[in-house]
């Protein structure tokens, strides 16, 4: 019985779910390890924009995918956790497609704190933008 009941509790958990993790062996690459954040309250014609981690043999990389395009004049990824006084932001280099925007890996103790902010807090709101042009504002929820 108590199976049961941790199993009703558990599967409502992972259909809701918004994270996603795939593992791959590239030939090039190696192993490739991915966390995906899909998020949503994209407007149109933007698709539901993602937060993506990546790792790549020694290679890390966080960056934005499906929220517009990077080729305007610097691209931008504003973080908050719900606190309007306090708000990270991330200036962003562009895909070679200019569909995605990279986070500076050097910046370690800003993805330090983004990485454990989201690992303790339930909700994210994410704006990106570039600041020739407004923003795009979404939220991920765990």
């Amino acid at each position: 019985m108590k199976k049961l009941f941790l199993l009703l509790l558990i599967v409502p958990f992972l259909i809701s779910a918004q994270w996603s993790f795939s593992e791959k062996n590239d030939p090039f690459d190696g192993n490739v390890k991915t966390v995906i954040a899909q998020g949503y309250g994209g407007d149109f014609p933007y698709q539901n924009p993602s937060l993506v981690f990546s790792i790549r043999g020694n290679k890390r990389e966080i960056y934005v995918s499906g929220a517009g395009s990077t080729s305007c004049d610097m691209p931008y990824l504003d973080i908050s956790f719900g606190d309007p006084n306090f708000i990270e932001s991330f200036n962003l280099s562009e895909s070679i497609d200019k569909e995605a925007g990279f986070i500076n890996m050097n910046e370690t103790k800003k993805i330090f704190e983004l990485v454990k902010n989201l690992m303790e807090m339930n909700t994210a709101y994410f704006r990106f933008g570039t600041y020739s042009l407004r923003g795009l504002y979404f939220a991920l929820i765990e």
